[in-house]
């Protein structure tokens, strides 16, 4: 006897994902995101190490409100920061150095608040337009396989940043450009390094500061 066929369609799965080795492997980041029906993310924006993404979610009946959802590279721990938008769809996120501006869909036009009043978004404990070259530690460390390298950079300049090992010998450039005034994020991926002690140098006009990391696999 054939089965009834029901009318209620599941949502598709939806989610945020992360990838650490430019597209070849990819993992979850979701953590923290709704857990009712299934999240779609429909924006996604980052201001140095943070990252703030736009969503909804449907369930069986229907989609609930928008939601506006803030997090910290490579700790995957969502807190919601969205309240008062109107309940719909976040189309775009837009950031400067003192302002979050969100587009919503649907007539809901544009929204913004100051930074400094989204709660719950850590700034890495930086300067949002810093005024001094800054290198910080890498995170994790020690680390296995890739690990988040943050700096500052007070002015347009020509920025360099270089992962020597031991001996001095140049493993990897992971930055090599101009740049404008801001903090930025990069991510090294050691995959196809040996364990031990490395360091990197970020080199700014006649500036550079040179730290320790260590890979251990």
């Amino acid at each position: 006897m054939p089965q009834p066929v029901s009318d209620t369609v599941p949502p598709p799965p939806g989610g945020l994902f992360l990838s650490t080795d430019y597209g070849e492997t990819w993992s979850s980041y979701s953590n923290g995101l709704p857990g009712f029906g299934s999240p779609q993310v429909l924006a996604v924006s980052i201001q140095g190490q943070d990252v703030f993404a736009g969503l909804t979610t449907q369930g069986a009946i229907g989609f609930y409100p928008s939601m506006f959802y803030s997090s910290t590279i490579n700790r995957d721990s969502w807190k919601n920061t969205g309240q008062g938008l109107p309940s719909l769809g976040i189309s775009s996120i837009y950031l400067n150095n003192s302002s979050v501006f969100v587009g919503i869909g649907q007539e809901g036009g544009l929204w913004r608040a100051p930074i400094s009043e989204v709660t719950g978004v850590n700034f890495s404990g930086s300067s949002l337009t810093p005024s001094s070259l800054k290198l910080s530690q890498n995170y994790p460390n020690p680390f296995n396989p890739s690990t988040t390298i943050d700096y500052s950079v007070p002015k347009r300049s020509h920025v360099v940043l270089i992962v020597f090992n031991i001996i001095g010998q140049k493993v990897k450039t992971l930055v090599d450009t101009y740049q404008g005034r801001g903090n930025y994020s990069v991510i090294f991926d050691a995959s196809n390094l040996a364990s031990g002690v490395y360091f990197y140098r970020l080199v700014v006009g006649l500036n550079s500061i040179s730290k320790k990391l260590m890979l251990l696999k």
